[in-house]
């Protein structure tokens, strides 16, 4: 209807109309995210691994939220450690999961300034970066900023919008993939999260297949 297929509209029905895709869009993410905790408590996420490139996932995640820091005239910027493999491995879909949500967040804090995506490598772990410049968060919520359903107070859920749910979902991911994530943070100046995880060089469900043959072999199967 937005697209005009339905014939022309004033303004005051297009601006109905927009909000109600607004709204329908943040039912849906609210929607999944709860399907996501549901999923994660019960042990029912699965985990897959692909070849991956540094190049590619941030390509991807940039298009993600690059249009929300646009018309907030943030820059938006990239860093790349050149110590990075060529290739690793991973899960593509919940990699870009945690970082999305980390740059949704790092946006929607940010009135001005950047919100800056970096990966890092750090002996055998892989580090997923994002800064920002956006409001900060106090101390004394860095102690439940991962809980669900919170987030910094009554009025910033109220300024800002949002479920509480996104850095709760980064939490347990990164818990699945034997990692973790944390924050620091200063008022008034911006947020840094950052993601630890193994950083693997080889596909680890071919060594797991490997095992499977070996001590089948062993049981003269």
């Amino acid at each position: 209807m937005l697209e005009g297929m339905g014939g022309e509209f004033d303004d005051d029905s297009r601006h109905m109309l927009e909000r109600m895709q607004s709204n329908s869009d943040r039912l849906l993410i609210l929607i999944n995210q709860v399907l996501d905790i549901a999923k994660i408590e019960a042990d029912r996420l699965d985990l897959v691994s692909s070849p991956l490139t540094a190049q590619i996932l941030t390509s991807r995640w940039k298009v993600a939220d690059v249009g929300a820091g646009r018309e907030k005239g943030l820059a938006f910027n990239i860093e790349i450690d050149p110590a990075l493999p060529p290739t690793f491995y991973g899960d593509p879909e919940r990699l870009t999961q945690i970082v999305v949500n980390l740059l949704s967040n790092a946006v929607k804090f940010t009135d001005k300034g950047s919100v800056t995506l970096a990966l890092k490598r750090h002996d055998d772990k892989l580090l997923i970066e994002v800064r920002d410049t956006g409001i900060g968060i106090p101390p004394h919520a860095l102690h439940y900023i991962f809980d669900e359903f919170r987030q910094l107070d009554g009025s910033s859920r109220r300024a800002y919008g949002g479920s509480g749910l996104g850095l709760a979902i980064v939490r347990k991911l990164c818990l699945i993939m034997d990692g973790h994530v944390r924050v620091s943070s200063t008022l008034g100046q911006g947020s840094v999260f950052t993601v630890t995880l193994p950083l693997l060089t080889s596909d680890p469900l071919e060594k797991f297949q490997v095992a499977k043959l070996s001590l089948a072999g062993g049981r003269g199967d």
